[in-house]
């Protein structure tokens, strides 16, 4: 894990998920079903409200060393979040649902 480089005091920091969402969005001319990736993780929800109504927040999760895990780590750090001690692993796969 990466630690904190400064001493930054954040609002929140909290522990949890940080995954991929699939929601089905309907049928392709083939008649294949059609899922829409979405971030999503209960922690990750709650940090990024803390700072959309104006307060700093901090994650501390694990992703996979994969395009699904620089997607979420991406997304994390744009919504305003402390990514420092988001650690991406080869270890791990990024958790999805479906």
């Amino acid at each position: 894990m990466k630690p904190v480089k400064n001493k930054q005091s954040l609002d929140v920091v909290a522990l949890g998920d940080l995954i991929l969402n699939f929601v089905h969005g309907g049928k392709n001319e083939e008649g294949f079903d059609i899922y829409e990736r979405q971030p999503a993780g209960a922690t990750a929800n709650l940090l990024s409200q803390v700072v959309r109504l104006g307060g700093t927040a901090g994650l501390i999760t694990t992703v996979g060393d994969d395009f699904h895990g620089e997607y979420l780590y991406q997304y994390a750090k744009n919504e305003g979040l402390d990514v420092n001690n988001v650690l991406k692993s080869d270890k791990v796969s990024t958790r999805m649902m479906f």
